[in-house]
């Protein structure tokens, strides 16, 4: 648990992230991988390719980056990435939460197909990952991530030849993960290239940024609430009907942006690692979210049962190696629609690798469809819980009625299913659920207008139908979860 005064709180993290540091030298860093990933391209020649630097920022929505449109200069080293590579307007997730949407960047595969349809769902065995892929070329692979969902028995290591994870049910913080990447890349030498994945699971909930971006709570509230969470709501909702008040939802966004500062640094401090190893060059840099959060439409600080923008919506940074410049020009922003199911194929193209046949996505670097309104579509659905975690939003919901006079909408029932061309959204699922959203005239999703475009619904009702039938759901994780995942799973806020 963390403590509740906010000054302790953010002591505390600098003091654990000593310790935790502490520790790495005192074992001499990460621990050997096993046999059997040491052996993985130990036989082979060193593959000529560059270096790849994948950085996934967990809960990161798009529109909180000023290269996406906030205001405040919240975000100025990840805007001067974008300003030097290529930025994707329209990018998708196939499903905003943790596992499965990080399952389908490292797979290619939408989360139907490679089985993890919850964080409840490990990667099933047998499904081949881009680590993989590379590690069997030659390269170097590590990855430091800063939640347990992410860890060992995840299948998230699976290729990684380095792995660290939190091996508690909290976070490890963006500094923590961050410094054990930079002794990470500080060690190594030689011709081989890497592939190294950091994962920030900052900005996720409990916004609590530490000095100097923490924000103040409202005044009265500084013992109640030292940082945003939902537990910590529950004294309040008690006094107020269940209302979030607005100056508390104001705090809440703030302590949000807060976060997002934070991780803005500890990524400029990653480019600046490799830029003063001489290494910038030679790397293919991807910065992008596996999901973002709600804020509007009746749901807040939630997103694993949002399907609007505000969840679906994530940023999509790329920095080409020298060798393959010329693809876009600096600062670049490309508006059609793609999905992280890209990620994976671009890596290996730029790698100079061949892309599995089984890997669903296209990358990023093959021209567009001619008629990208009509051809590109970007397709979701919400997870599917287990039964622990379905009660739990529904306890939540039940002490949360609405925010700033804003009533919630219920939680989505059974399977929801979605496709966004570059215009058009639709959102369908049982007991009559159907909204069709005009992306152009009404970014909000505020108004459905299904009786206005019923060709367009016709279409995309028709498309859904056939990617239903094109990837039926595969056999995935046990949706029963054991003791420990459970306490993860709480602790996180799920």
């Amino acid at each position: 648990m963390r403590p509740h005064p906010l000054r302790t709180l953010l002591a505390a993290r600098h003091v654990l992230g000593a310790i935790f540091l502490l520790l790495l030298a005192a074992c001499g860093g990460p621990s050997e991988p096993p046999p059997e990933q040491l052996s993985a391209g130990a036989s082979q020649e060193v593959h000529d390719g560059p270096n790849i630097l994948f950085v996934s920022l967990d809960t990161l929505r798009a529109d909180h980056l000023g290269s996406y449109g906030a205001t405040g200069d919240p975000t100025p080293r990840l805007d001067a990435l974008a300003a030097a590579g290529v930025r994707f307007a329209a990018a998708s997730c196939p499903m905003p939460v943790t596992r499965p949407s990080h399952f389908t960047m490292l797979t290619s595969r939408y989360p139907r197909d490679h089985g993890s349809l919850s964080n409840a769902s490990p990667l099933p065995e047998g499904v081949r990952t881009v680590t993989e892929e590379l590690a069997e070329a030659g390269y170097r692979t590590a990855a430091f991530t800063g939640v347990k969902l992410l860890a060992p028995g995840s299948g998230a290591d699976r290729g990684f030849q380095v792995f660290e994870a939190p091996d508690r049910g909290e976070d490890r913080s963006a500094e923590e993960v961050v410094t054990a990447a930079e002794r990470w890349l500080g060690e190594q030498t030689g011709a081989a290239p890497f592939f190294l994945w950091v994962h920030m699971y900052d900005p996720h909930m409990p916004y609590a940024p530490p000095a100097p971006y923490a924000v103040a709570p409202p005044v009265g509230l500084e013992e109640e609430l030292p940082y945003f969470s939902r537990p910590l709501l529950k004294p309040l909702l008690e006094r107020t009907d269940g209302d979030v008040p607005r100056e508390v939802l104001d705090w809440a966004l703030a302590q949000y942006d807060g976060e997002v500062r934070y991780v803005d640094h500890w990524v400029g401090r990653l480019l600046d690692r490799l830029e003063a190893a001489g290494m910038s060059e030679e790397t293919l840099v991807v910065v992008t979210s596996d999901h973002g959060e709600c804020f509007s439409n009746g749901i807040y600080f939630e997103h694993g049962t949002c399907l609007y923008e505000g969840a679906l919506h994530v940023p999509l940074i790329l920095r080409l190696p020298a060798t393959a410049s010329g693809r876009w020009a600096p600062g670049e922003v490309v508006d059609r629609p793609v999905d992280l199911l890209a990620l994976a194929p671009t890596m290996l193209e730029v790698a100079g690798l061949p892309v599995p046949e089984d890997f669903g996505g296209t990358s990023l670097l093959a021209p567009p469809p001619e008629d990208s309104t009509r051809d590109s579509a970007a397709y979701f659905q919400n997870p599917r819980y287990d039964s622990g975690a379905r009660e739990r939003r529904m306890e939540r919901r039940e002490r949360l009625s609405s925010v700033a006079g804003d009533e919630l909408r219920p939680v989505f029932e059974g399977e929801v299913v979605g496709v966004r061309t570059g215009r058009w959204k639709l959102i369908v699922g049982q007991h009559g659920l159907q909204k069709l959203f005009d992306l152009e005239a009404d970014p909000a999703e505020l108004q459905d207008v299904s009786a206005e475009h019923p060709e367009v619904l016709d279409d995309l009702r028709r498309r859904i139908k056939a990617w239903i039938v094109a990837h039926p759901v595969a056999e995935g994780g046990p949706e029963e979860i054991d003791e420990e995942l459970e306490k993860t799973l709480r602790s996180l806020g799920y």
